[in-house]
């Protein structure tokens, strides 16, 4: 059995207290340990952090008129201190950037959405990133506002101790210093991850997952990826690539190849792959119904998905196909990691219940426990609202380490 460090643990149980807080406002320290299982010690000791590093506020609270006032000492109510932290959140995906500006409660006070790629050169994504960052910070200063961190969801493999993107295939991107060229230029501290675990990492504090301490977040777009949370934490394997569910090879024949740029399964299922396969096979259907949307070079995943729920045999082919290609990662997910939940987000997922319910009835009666299988309630927010979030608790451990050597 292992035993988690106790810095680990501490971090754990900051971070359930703090959701705690801002789930139930106006929690007791009583009420809080209850809910956690957490000894009045414990509790007492990380509030009292919590609070001195200005996350948290305290205060009693007014006895409405004609109540009696209760005997003894009063209990004290707890509060996040929604305004303690202003912080920018930025979802670097494949094709488009959001970003945000928000307070400590993940409320967005300012947004910018643009393409990541301008006329779909990966050498200008840092560019964009860049002004997509003056633009967001401008408007902060227009506020008032003084930003405290910046939290940045790449897409691909990322060290996130040293802030380095060591693998974005859809920039291609190697062992790029993001941490270090982001900090230059902006003098503010900033913490970069793999997007879609900031994507998980959203959906545990504000989406769909906040009841549940073991989830994994997949997110099916211009590529594939999975986001795990174990126990209340990001988990992100020994190289940094656990959840690269897009090098899942779903097929025999399909091994012996190499894949240097996007993993197998993103060459078959990733919505660009969709779009292409519907291409392909377009000249055995003449008569479907994305002929026009093929022909002018616009068709997206989630078109061929509609026109298969309305019957057409080309779109219900390729989404078939499709179904059963995801259905054998997430077989792999499930026997490997046993969630609570899988979440799905991304894109493609605008196809709604057809997808779902396609996914559903593939997994029941093929894996040995079957997980709650529910689609993202935050959207493309996911990411933004993962990454302000996680950027709270990097702050966080960057103030215990300065008063340590203070």
């Amino acid at each position: 059995m292992t035993v988690a460090r106790p810095e680990i643990l501490e971090r754990i149980n900051r971070s359930a207290i703090l959701q705690i807080i801002r789930e139930h406002p106006g929690i007791t320290r009583v009420a809080l340990g209850k809910r956690l299982g957490l000894s009045p010690a414990t509790v007492t000791r990380l509030v009292g952090q919590l609070i001195e590093e200005g996350l948290v506020v305290e205060r009693s609270e007014r006895v409405p008129a004609g109540r009696p006032r209760p005997i003894g000492r009063q209990p004290r109510a707890l509060y996040l201190n929604r305004e303690a932290y202003h912080l920018i959140g930025v979802d670097l995906g494949g094709t488009h950037l959001v970003g945000a500006l928000t307070n400590l409660e993940g409320e967005i006070l300012s947004e910018v959405r643009r393409p990541s790629r301008p006329n779909g050169n990966p050498d200008e994504a840092i560019g964009q990133l860049i002004r997509a960052l003056e633009e967001l910070l401008e408007q902060a200063s227009q506020f008032g506002y003084s930003v405290r961190g910046i939290g940045i969801g790449a897409p691909g493999v990322t060290d996130p101790n040293r802030g380095v993107v060591l693998w974005a295939p859809a920039f291609q991107w190697r062992d790029l210093p993001l941490k270090e060229l982001l900090e230059a230029r902006f003098n503010i501290p900033v913490f970069v991850e793999n997007d879609v675990n900031l994507a998980a990492f959203g959906e545990k504090w504000f989406g769909i997952g906040q009841k549940v301490q073991n989830l994994v977040c997949v997110f099916i777009g211009t590529g594939i990826g999975a986001g795990l949370v174990l126990h209340g934490e990001l988990y992100r394997g020994h190289h940094y690539a656990a959840g690269e569910v897009g090098y899942v090879i779903p097929e025999r024949s399909l091994l012996h190849q190499t894949y240097e740029d996007f993993g197998c399964l993103e060459t078959l299922a990733a919505g660009p792959a969709i779009a292409r396969r519907a291409a392909e096979r377009l000249s055995a259907f003449p008569g479907s119904v994305l002929r026009p949307l093929i022909e002018a070079g616009r068709l997206e995943a989630t078109d061929v998905f509609h026109a298969a729920e309305a019957g057409d045999p080309l779109a219900r082919l390729i989404a078939e196909e499709t179904l059963d290609y995801l259905a054998i990662m997430l077989v792999s997910i499930i026997a490997v990691v046993d969630p609570e939940m899988i979440i799905l987000g991304g894109g493609v997922v605008r196809a709604g219940s057809y997808l779902l319910d396609g996914l559903r009835q593939r997994l029941e009666g093929v894996v040995p426990a079957m997980p709650d299988l529910e689609l993202s309630v935050l959207g493309d927010r996911a990411g933004i609202l993962g990454a302000v979030a996680y950027t709270v608790f990097e702050l966080e451990g960057l103030l215990r380490i300065r008063r340590g050597l203070q």
